[in-house]
């Protein structure tokens, strides 16, 4: 999929189009570019890099039906795409495998690469819980491209280890964490380094080494806030505090929980908020601490405020 001039491509995840590990930058396209299309894109693209996921959702779709009406297959192809990443940073897995489809399709059409593409329906299939079909794209991705590639090579890799790690398989999972860090020498972008430190804290767990699975996750947290990525920062804290917890330190867990659960809220996402305030209440027990008493009090207040509102 090839970067118009005046847009970038986005996956909002593990995706790197721009950045990677060698720092690529886009190309000029080949053909004039329809400005109400660009505009859209680069607007889109504006928003989805503040964390505006919704008006990026809505920049995109319009950028979207707007290449539709040009019959224009490359145009439709970037902001499907585009639409798809801002769709799953919504929660919406189901909007986004639709748009990642078309996007796949239109690309088809033009004979572009589909490497980005097979890289998150991969990603896209882990989330939805069909990790065998993620594993599949995963593999397949990895056999097209190069060995020395450094820019979707290292998140397939990456990708492959974190299915490895929750299959419980730590050696494979040890093996595409050194091979993606190899590929990845030179500054990596936050993304990035957040994908890095949680696949190095889901192995220190395995391991049963929980403190350092806990730091993995605090740097994970730190690289996805700098990145912006908020809606994975949730589960980021969650980790941290559960590490922290089988690691023996109720204080820092309760702390991770409470960040967590806080974050989740401010995201409308009440249900998790509340499972995630429960459990640092659960950790505070253990903790010696008025000013985390007083914060979670506080918390469960706004959280029973907002239910009611939510439920009409």
């Amino acid at each position: 999929m090839k970067i118009s001039a005046g847009t970038q491509s986005i996956f909002g995840l593990l995706i790197l189009l721009l950045t990677g590990c060698a720092g690529s930058s886009p190309q000029p396209a080949a053909e004039p570019i329809d400005r109400q299309w660009s505009s859209g894109m680069q607007t889109g693209l504006d928003a989805y890099s503040q964390g505006q996921y919704q008006l990026a959702e809505r920049l995109f779709n319009q950028a979207l039906q707007r290449a539709r009406q040009m019959d224009h297959a490359a145009q439709s192809a970037d902001a499907a795409f585009n639409l798809a990443a801002s769709r799953i940073q919504l929660g919406d897995f189901g909007g986004a495998d639709s748009a990642l489809r078309q996007a796949k399709s239109d690309t088809r059409r033009t004979a572009d690469d589909l490497s980005e593409i097979l890289l998150l329906e991969a990603q896209l299939a882990r989330w939805q819980g069909a990790d065998a079909q993620s594993a599949r794209l995963t593999d397949e991705l990895l056999r097209q491209l190069p060995q020395d590639e450094g820019r979707l090579r290292p998140q397939a890799l990456l990708l492959k280890g974190q299915l490895a790690c929750e299959a419980g398989q730590t050696r494979l999972a040890d093996q595409q964490l050194q091979a993606a860090t190899e590929l990845c020498s030179k500054a990596p972008h936050p993304t990035l380094v957040a994908s890095l430190a949680e696949l190095r804290g889901c192995i220190a767990q395995l391991r049963a080494n929980y403190r350092q699975a806990a730091a993995a996750y605090d740097l994970q947290t730190s690289a996805l806030r700098e990145a912006r990525q908020y809606r994975q920062l949730v589960s980021a804290l969650q980790n941290a505090g559960d590490a922290y917890q089988r690691a023996g330190n109720p204080q820092l867990a309760a702390d991770r929980l409470y960040r967590a659960a806080r974050s989740a809220f401010s995201q409308e996402r009440l249900q998790l908020a509340q499972q995630l305030l429960d459990a640092a209440q659960s950790s505070a027990r253990s903790a010696d601490s008025a000013t985390l008493q007083d914060d979670l009090v506080r918390l469960q207040s706004e959280i029973t405020a907002a239910a009611p509102a939510q439920e009409n």
